[in-house]
């Protein structure tokens, strides 16, 4: 972790030999994760299972740009 906020040798690695197109790509799908899950609690929210409803069928449309699910185990 010191090496990456203290400039050590990743930054100038990355810089050199540019990212590696999976972390890049899990970059992207862990953001899109964040902006639906955040709608998903906004909906959640609102209490009206319609629009709670929509937010999972539009999640499981684009899972491909999206982490894939795992199942919650307690």
């Amino acid at each position: 972790m010191n090496s990456f906020i203290h400039g050590g040798i990743h930054p100038f690695r990355r810089g050199q030999e540019g990212y590696p197109l999976s972390l890049l790509t899990d970059l992207l799908k862990n953001a899109n994760a964040l902006s639906v899950l955040t709608l998903l609690v906004l909906a959640e929210l609102t209490d009206d299972p319609a629009i709670v409803e929509v937010l999972h069928a539009l999640h499981w449309e684009f899972q491909d740009i999206l982490p894939p699910l795992e199942p919650f185990v307690s």
